[in-house]
């Protein structure tokens, strides 16, 4: 599904009023009607509520007025606190207004706190609050009256529905600046928002509803929009039964060069979650003390011992037994448990231009290049990365609050400068492709913040680049399964006791 701006929004409206003849009245009638139908679904004994509808001056306003009416013809106590005068709304907002009135819906305009204080009262004794203040055509943060009445609401912590965006929040990105109306659950149409996905904005959206109000999908198709979420659809691909006579060399060879005195456990997670995703052979190369504890665990993959440093990680003099190591392998993995040690960085910007397999670079294999970017550019093959934020903001020369208040934007410039797929990791994983076509992921919970997580999903992801899957797909099915199987094992076990290898234990089952 894409993924709007603000922007894109207008434009889409705009085509569906002027090109196709919609009235801007009747998309604000279905609007205003899924909206009430989603509370019904919520809410069995809806017709018990009392609710109040916080009314703007513009559409969003109007929104909220065809919420009330319908109510109100459904008998439910419903009022209207309008923060403007009514003849100053928008055109459509004032026509919805207006049926209101004449039907008996108590509209009260209000133009300061102290006017809101005086029904404190009666919202003390309301139920359902519904956000239509604001929508997506502000820019943060808020400022006077709507400022402190904002916070008031809040304070009342009541059931909240917000129509379109909770009011304060920009509609573009994940930022949170000042006061937010905070939703229970947000009502928004046509497609989503970014800020529905973007942390921390994201956290203040509730349960999210994306409903249909009559805009045709060619408006949104000939948009062209560069931002999609990631779903089902795209891995349809999976579903492709294996043929009788398949055999393990059909399904690839991936090649994890990883590990360093006590991190070990990140390779052979890696590649223990490539085995699981489907890849038909997995070697590990890892420093020689290493790879006793490799052979035992886990005891399906196999591995190459390497020269190391006094410090256990690997040495520059690897350099001929890997690149010879990697002929005949299907994608290479680099990164988990490697450390940052000069004699592997200078290895890993040696071999990467000789490699002509998809690469996948995670972890210390990226924090390596971070002063030898344009070694990026010299690999022969496809490259994917997946920074964590503190990875990417290295990367970047950039903050970790940088990279957080422009995750879309950063990922994507990084992807086109350098000709590479950038997976920025957490909530909402962010996938870039150099074509400016990006991806924001709906699977995962806060239980997958624990250590090995990020090893999981690049053993993942590597697993079905050795299996040919294009890079693009391979990134994208391994960034959704990964996060759906963090859901499962947070429904099984919670959020608080879920480790990485959890993970790998249930990769079975959700691709089943």
């Amino acid at each position: 599904m894409e993924i709007l701006t603000a922007k894109e929004m207008r434009e889409i409206d705009k085509k569906a009023i002027e090109s196709y003849g919609i009235p801007g009245t009747v998309l604000m009638e279905n609007a205003g009607i899924q909206t009430v139908i989603a509370l019904e679904e919520k809410f069995q004994d809806l017709s018990k509520k009392r609710v109040a509808v916080f009314a703007g001056k513009g559409n969003n306003g109007g929104d909220g007025a065809v919420v009330a009416r319908h109510l109100f013809e459904k008998k439910i106590q419903v009022e209207i606190f309008l923060f403007a005068k009514q003849e100053n709304t928008s055109p459509d907002a004032k026509i919805n207004l207006e049926i209101a009135r004449k039907m008996g819906v108590p509209i009260h305009e209000v133009e300061s706190l102290d006017q809101l204080k005086n029904f404190k009262s009666r919202l003390a004794h309301t139920h359902i609050f519904i956000d239509a203040l604001l929508g997506t055509g502000i820019k943060p943060p808020v400022k006077g009256v709507l400022l402190s009445v904002i916070s008031l609401l809040n304070d009342l912590n009541k059931f909240t529905l917000a129509i379109d965006i909770p009011s304060g929040l920009n509609s573009d990105h994940g930022n949170v600046e000042g006061e937010v109306f905070k939703a229970n659950m947000t009502v928004t149409f046509c497609r989503p928002k970014r800020c529905h996905f973007l942390c921390p904005a994201a956290d203040l959206v509730g349960e999210l509803k994306v409903v249909d109000i009559s805009i045709p999908d060619k408006i949104v198709s000939d948009e062209k929009i560069k931002v999609h979420t990631i779903d089902r659809n795209n891995i349809g691909f999976l579903h492709k039964k294996r043929k009788q006579s398949s055999h393990k060399g059909t399904y690839g060879h991936l090649l994890v060069i990883g590990g360093s005195a006590g991190k070990g456990g990140a390779a052979a997670m890696a590649g223990l979650s490539a085995l699981r995703i489907g890849t038909g052979l997995v070697t590990l190369a890892v420093p020689q003390s290493v790879n006793s504890s490799i052979e035992m665990n886990p005891i399906e993959v196999m591995s190459i011992p390497l020269p190391e440093t006094k410090e256990g990680s690997i040495d520059f003099a690897a350099k001929d037994k890997l690149l010879e190591s990697i002929n005949g392998k299907s994608a290479v993995l680099i990164g988990p448990g490697i450390s940052t040690q000069q004699e592997t960085i200078d290895l890993l910007i040696a071999i990467i231009p000789e490699i002509k397999v998809p690469i996948l670079i995670d972890a210390d294999g990226l924090n390596c290049l971070a002063e030898h970017l344009d070694v990026l550019r010299k690999a022969k093959g496809q490259v994917i990365i997946t920074p964590h934020p503190g990875e990417m903001a290295r990367l970047t020369r950039k903050t970790v609050k940088e990279v957080q208040a422009n995750r879309i934007g950063i990922a994507e410039k990084f992807a086109a400068d350098y000709n590479v797929i950038v997976v920025l990791k957490g909530t909402g994983t962010i996938i870039a492709s150099p074509d400016g076509i990006s991806f924001i992921n709906t699977t995962g919970n806060a239980g997958m913040a624990t250590a090995g997580t990020g090893d999981v999903l690049a053993g993942m992801a590597a697993g079905l680049l050795a299996q040919k899957v294009t890079p693009p797909n391979a990134s994208k099915a391994a960034v959704y399964l990964h996060g759906l199987a963090g859901d499962r094992v947070s429904q099984e076990k919670g959020e608080i006791s879920l480790i990485a290898s959890d993970l790998i234990e249930v990769i079975p089952s959700i691709l089943k």
